[in-house]
């Protein structure tokens, strides 16, 4: 029987829901800043990405893939992991705060650090607030 051992202290999970809408796999993030793609339930190891020596905060899925996901790290990175990106990683950009959450909608992402909230493009061009008069 196969083992599967994560070799550093997991800090968070990121479930990605199948066509049935049942979880098909999960992506585990490390606070040695690995992160594992595994399937479900039988915990095959299906690919892992070492983003560098911090610890995973956050992960949200791409929109529309079951492979991809963009990363918060304890340093303040976002990047980018999984199928069809170049060396199956790209760092996106950074605020230089810990990531307390991530939201990806369309070609946005909303970062949470603590009381700080920001929105990037995925080229990391910050997105200015609409200031809105009533």
């Amino acid at each position: 029987m196969y083992t599967l051992r994560i070799q550093a202290l997991p800090t968070v999970l990121l479930g990605i829901k199948g066509p049935h809408h049942d979880i098909e796999s999960i992506f585990v993030g490390c606070e040695n800043g690995e992160v594992l793609h595994l399937s479900v339930p039988n915990l095959v190891l299906l690919e892992s990405f070492t983003i560098g020596t911090s610890t995973i905060r956050s992960m949200a899925r791409l929109n529309g893939s079951s492979r991809s996901v963009v990363i918060g790290t304890q340093d303040g990175e976002i990047w980018l992991a999984g199928v069809k990106v170049p060396n199956s990683m790209l760092k996106l950009f950074e605020i230089f705060q810990p990531i307390t959450s991530l939201q990806v909608e369309r070609d946005l992402i909303h970062v949470q650090s603590g009381w700080y909230q920001s929105t990037h493009h995925l080229d990391g061009e910050h997105v200015k607030p609409k200031l809105v008069i009533a």
